[in-house]
């Protein structure tokens, strides 16, 4: 049976108290748990590999919210993605590899 990353964030979140609610497709608003927030500024979104997109507009890195909400950045990634290298661990980016750096956002979207 996979687990639901989504879920397990938004019912984290319901529990804590921090009232996600949906805000469009995909999309939801929430009081973030790494900080005293007295109106929704965490973003919670569903990625293209379904995993979960967290962005806090107060500056809350997502390391910080997951530890909060007592998860870890495994716990964002579905359990279906496939394995990195044969090796059984989720295919994750690197931090560190090299982003492609547009002059403009026109291009950025043309590419």
């Amino acid at each position: 049976m996979s687990i639901d990353p989504l879920q397990t964030v938004l019912g984290t979140l319901e529990a804590y108290g921090c009232k996600p609610r949906q805000s469009g497709p995909h999309q939801w608003l929430s009081l973030c748990p790494a900080h005293e927030d007295r109106k929704p500024s965490l973003s919670v979104g569903l990625g293209r590999e379904g995993q979960v997109l967290l962005k806090c507009f107060a500056g809350c890195s997502t390391e910080a919210v997951v530890f909060a909400l007592g998860l870890t950045l495994a716990d964002l990634w579905p359990d279906s993605l496939p394995p990195a290298h044969g090796n059984g661990k989720k295919s994750v980016p690197k931090p560190d590899a090299p982003e492609k750096v547009y002059p403009t956002a026109r291009e950025a979207l043309q590419a």
